[in-house]
């Protein structure tokens, strides 16, 4: 495998490696072993003549260690920021989450697969607070149900919203100031970026703990992860429990934004990339 034939310290900054992939979003039976091995020695050698190796999350952090015997001194893990053009203020975040209106539970969900991030263990969810005797609502936002779904009432099927049109931005930017919550269950996920999304306009988040979701979605401060085997009930429960107590909604909501102050913004990513590169890069007396 032809490498980099340079003497200047590399690096690189990546949300997940080629094995902890493997059988994770893609199963291994659909990987041809050329692929396999190609992948595998490349993830290597990368690791092997990089001075830093940062992840956007744990998890892909620590495949590395595991699958590929990495060196953990030159692993740090920097998390994504928000892709966001603009990213609301504290102060309209403070507002916004004050006026949030308790009559109906909304919830958001912003993804593009149906499936691996399983948009219909949201309808669920929603239909499981409709069943608790909650009016509720699901948006959904970046996919279409397949053929045959039958959407029920209390479902808003968006499709797909862009965020390059003002138009856009600002239908974004409602949804989430309306929502409640942001509904992620994935099966499968490396780094949702619209994590951090949501936690930048206060929305807590409720998903699967799974992959790299565990370093945005942290129980008590920016919402609550479920085992992949847990119940659209007993996130239902979750959710209805926590909106009962509004004050203590009020509080989750603003940590959620605090991380994104103080972790998941580019701003922050940047300089501490910056200067992990800058230590690794420095003569060593």
């Amino acid at each position: 495998m032809p490498r980099i034939r340079d003497a200047r310290p590399k690096a690189f900054w990546t949300d997940a490696t080629f094995g902890g992939m493997i059988d994770f979003y893609t199963p291994k039976k659909e990987v041809i072993p050329f692929s396999l091995r190609q992948g595998t020695a490349g993830e290597q050698a990368a690791l092997a003549i990089s001075k830093v190796a940062a992840y956007s999350s744990d998890w892909a952090a620590q495949s590395a260690i595991s699958l590929y015997r990495g060196d953990p001194a030159k692993i740090v893990v920097v998390p994504y920021g928000a892709n966001l053009d603009r990213v609301p203020t504290m102060t309209e975040v403070q507002d916004s989450i004050a006026q949030k209106s308790f009559h109906r539970i909304n919830l958001l969900f912003v993804g593009a697969d149906w499936e691996r991030k399983r948009a219909g263990f949201a309808v669920e969810v929603v239909t499981e607070l409709i069943r608790l005797r909650h009016e509720a609502v699901l948006h959904l936002v970046g996919c279409m149900p397949p053929k045959g779904f039958v959407v029920p009432p209390y479902v808003q099927v968006h499709g797909f919203i862009s965020k390059e049109s003002e138009q856009g931005r600002r239908q974004l930017d409602n949804l989430y100031k309306e929502a409640h919550f942001f509904v992620l269950p994935s099966k499968a996920e490396a780094c949702a970026v619209v994590l951090a999304e949501a936690i930048a306009h206060g929305v807590p988040a409720v998903g699967s703990m799974v992959g790299g979701m565990g370093t945005i979605v942290r129980n008590g401060i920016s919402g609550r992860l479920f085992p992949l085997s847990a119940s659209a009930c007993e996130f239902a429960s979750y959710i209805a429990h926590t909106l009962a107590d509004r004050e203590g909604y009020a509080k989750l909501a603003c940590s959620s934004r605090s991380l994104y102050e103080t972790e998941l913004n580019w701003g922050i990513a940047g300089r501490r990339f910056s200067d992990v590169l800058r230590v690794a890069s420095s003569p060593k007396i």
